[in-house]
C-alpha cells in the first residue's frame, strides 16, 4: 500500500492528497499535528517535511511536486499535468502559487494561534488525549515557537495580506478568461491553487472531510472577517466549483 504522510489540515498536504485522488491512486494516509509530525517522519529517509509519500516498492517522494510526478507515472494523469511547467509563463505562475501558499499558511497560523479555542477545535480530530493535553498546557510556548519559526509579526502579517490580495486579483483575471489556468483540462496549477485557497475559502467538502468539522464557524471573528472580503472574487467561486466538480463526494481513503 502507498503511504501518504501529512499534517491533515495543511494546504500543502491537501495538494498532495488532491493530486493522488485526482489520479485515482489508492493510498493510506498517516497524519500528525505540527511538531508531532517530526516523530512520525524520523524513521523515513530524506527530508522530514510533509507531505511525503512512500510507494509499495519503498521509494520515497519527499515533496508535493514529486508526488505529482509519481501520480503521472502510476495513475491516470496525462504527462501535460506537470509538463506545462516547462513553459516559462506557467512556471512563473507555479512559483507565485508557492509564494501564495507561504503567505496563506502564515495568516492561518496567525489567526488560529491568536484564538486558542479555534486551534484546539481544529487539532482535536487529529490528536490523542495526551497530545491534546500537551498542546493545551504548552499553548503559549507553542505559539511563540511557531511565530518565531514562521516570522509572524505585525509587519509580516501585513505583507502576507497584501501578497494574498494581489495574487488573488491576478488569478481572478486569468480565471475570467478560461476555466483552467493553462489549457482546457486541470493541471498542477489548478490543483495547487484550489488546495492553497482552502485557507481562504474553506469549501464545505474540505471542512467536512479534511478538517472533520460540521462548518467553518469554529474559527475566530477576525479570521471570518478576513475571509469574507474575498467571497465575491472569481477565485473564491472558482475554488468552490473545483471542489464540487473534481473532488470525490466523500473521503474514501483510509486515515490512520
Amino acid at each position: 500500500m502507498t503511504h501518504l504522510y501529512t499534517i491533515p489540515f495543511s494546504h500543502y498536504c491537501e495538494k498532495g492528497r488532491f493530486t493522488l485522488d485526482f489520479a485515482g491512486i489508492p493510498y493510506q494516509e498517516q497524519g500528525a499535528l505540527p511538531l508531532f509530525h517530526q516523530f512520525m517522519m524520523r524513521k523515513l529517509p530524506g527530508r522530514k517535511t510533509v507531505p511525503a509519500l512512500m510507494n509499495q516498492a519503498g521509494v520515497f517522494y519527499p515533496e508535493s511536486d514529486d508526488i505529482a510526478n509519481f501520480a503521472i507515472e502510476y495513475g491516470q494523469l496525462p504527462k501535460q499535468f506537470m509538463s506545462i511547467l516547462e513553459q516559462d509563463d506557467a512556471n512563473i505562475l507555479h512559483e507565485a502559487h508557492d509564494q501564495f501558499a507561504i503567505h496563506t499558511r502564515k495568516l492561518a497560523y496567525y489567526f488560529l494561534f491568536n484564538h486558542k479555542k479555534s486551534m484546539m477545535t481544529l487539532c482535536t480530530p487529529f490528536a490523542n488525549a495526551a497530545q491534546r493535553f500537551m498542546v493545551g498546557l504548552s499553548f503559549n510556548a507553542l505559539k511563540k515557537r511557531m511565530f518565531t519559526y514562521m516570522k509572524v509579526n505585525d509587519a509580516a502579517v501585513k505583507e502576507s495580506m497584501d501578497f494574498v490580495e494581489q495574487h488573488i486579483s491576478r488569478c481572478d483575471e486569468l480565471l475570467t478568461k478560461s476555466p483552467y489556468f493553462y489549457g482546457d483540462a486541470p493541471s498542477i496549477l489548478d490543483i495547487e491553487y484550489a488546495s492553497f485557497m482552502t485557507v481562504v475559502v474553506m469549501p464545505m467538502w474540505w471542512v467536512n472531510n479534511i478538517l472533520q468539522q460540521e462548518s467553518p464557524e469554529f474559527i475566530s471573528d477576525p479570521y471570518k472577517s478576513w475571509r469574507r472580503q474575498y467571497e465575491n472574487t472569481k477565485s473564491y467561486q472558482w475554488t468552490e466549483n473545483i471542489y464540487r466538480t473534481l473532488r470525490p463526494a466523500t473521503f474514501k481513503n483510509e486515515r490512520l
